[in-house]
């Protein structure tokens, strides 16, 4: 599959973005999600885990995605998981450990889950994990953000 058909079939995804409050310890959740993140890997199914000051970075969140998904399928991926690259394309930073401490969920009240898997957020919400607030409101991807994604195609394809 060429990448861009590769990122048509990404763009088509049902993304779900939501405002969260746990309602058991945080590292459940984390744990619930990590295990959820290594099993859908292959399908490109992910959730991820935010702080609310995302909660305006719908876009910058999907192209995230699209990338990460690029560099799992080019194999240049830096983490082992598509959410932990989606959180290093993110923050720009240059190690897990500091992209989840910048935009990742800490554990101190609500949180954002932003994923392409309604089944793993209503799984989660049954577990008694966490509540739902509120989803996000998505702003329509348009014409405009078009520019970004022909970046990262064209970034992955002179890295080949």
């Amino acid at each position: 599959m060429k990448d861009i058909d590769f990122i048509s079939f990404l763009l088509k995804q049902d993304f779900t973005f939501l405002l969260c409050k746990p309602k058991s310890e945080f590292t459940k959740i984390l744990d619930r999600v990590d295990n959820f993140n290594k099993q859908g890997i292959k399908k490109f199914q992910f959730a991820l885990l935010l702080k609310l000051s995302l909660s305006d970075s719908y876009p910058e969140l999907v192209f995230a995605y699209v990338n990460a998904c690029l560099s799992f399928k080019s194999k240049t991926n830096k983490a082992g998981s598509i959410p932990l690259e989606m959180l290093i394309y993110l923050s720009g930073a240059r190690s897990i450990t500091e992209a989840i401490s910048k935009i990742g969920a800490d554990g101190n009240g609500e949180f954002l889950i932003f994923s392409n898997s309604k089944d793993i957020l209503g799984l989660l919400e049954k577990e008694g994990l966490f509540d739902c607030v509120r989803e996000i409101k998505k702003r329509d991807i348009t014409a405009t953000d078009l520019p970004i994604i022909s970046e990262i195609t064209k970034n992955k394809l002179e890295a080949k």
